[in-house]
């Protein structure tokens, strides 16, 4: 089972504050979100130092990577407890998750 959230166009603090919240409330069922934005936002990962980001305005991710320039993508989030996901592989993850959708 996985409960599948399609949301609206945000903007990019709501999106991180949204993935985070799902993150924190997190219970049993593996929760993927996806969503777009509703206008150019530059994102940045949890370890990166603002000082080194070309970007004036930008929103940290809780999450690690680097910086991440949106527009028009379809963006994600997937969250599940090893319980029920037993990969840990970014493709593999991709082909479970949308070769079904």
């Amino acid at each position: 089972m996985l409960r599948w959230i399609k949301d609206k166009p945000r903007n990019a603090v709501m999106n991180m504050s949204i993935d985070e919240m799902l993150f924190n409330e997190y219970s049993t069922i593996p929760v993927l979100r996806t969503y777009y934005w509703d206008n150019s936002y530059t994102t940045i990962g949890y370890f990166q130092k603002a000082k080194d980001v070309a970007a004036k305005d930008f929103v940290r991710r809780f999450t690690g990577g680097l910086t991440v320039n949106h527009q028009h993508d379809v963006s994600y989030c997937f969250i599940a407890s090893s319980k029920y996901w037993d990969v840990y592989d970014q493709n593999e993850t991709y082909k479970r998750l949308f070769i079904h959708l």
